[in-house]
């Protein structure tokens, strides 16, 4: 989680992955290339969000290892990231709204918050 804390520190968060914002340093790779808990966590959020943002995977090399994880945006403020490890397990995740900053905790409430936000499916 340090190194998503020093990057929302240093720029700005964007609705999407992009060279402008967090989270820039990181790749977005094919599902078939994580972990299979990363995987369902980008379905999660795109069936969630399919009428009103996105989800993508991404991953990043931290020393020896690879941090994969999925981040997804509302068209508006809203935002969640959860993170995994190479073998798939759950580090945190991290939920984001209009005001400056983040809410760290664990993938289950970050989930919550999400299904607030998006609200009962149509």
């Amino acid at each position: 989680m340090t190194w998503v804390q020093s990057e929302l520190a240093r720029q700005p968060r964007v609705a999407q992955p992009s060279a402008r914002g967090f989270p820039a340093l990181a790749d977005v790779v094919a599902d078939a290339a994580a972990p299979a808990a990363a995987r369902a966590a980008r379905a999660h959020y795109a069936a969630l969000l399919s009428d009103f943002g996105g989800a993508w995977l991404l991953s990043r090399p931290l020393g020896n290892e690879t941090l994969f994880f999925v981040y997804a945006a509302t068209d508006g403020d809203e935002a969640w990231l959860e993170l995994y490890d190479a073998q798939g397990r759950e580090l945190g995740g991290a939920s984001f709204g209009a005001a400056p900053g983040a809410s760290f905790g664990p993938v289950a409430g970050v989930r919550a918050n999400a299904a607030a936000v998006a609200g009962p499916p149509e």
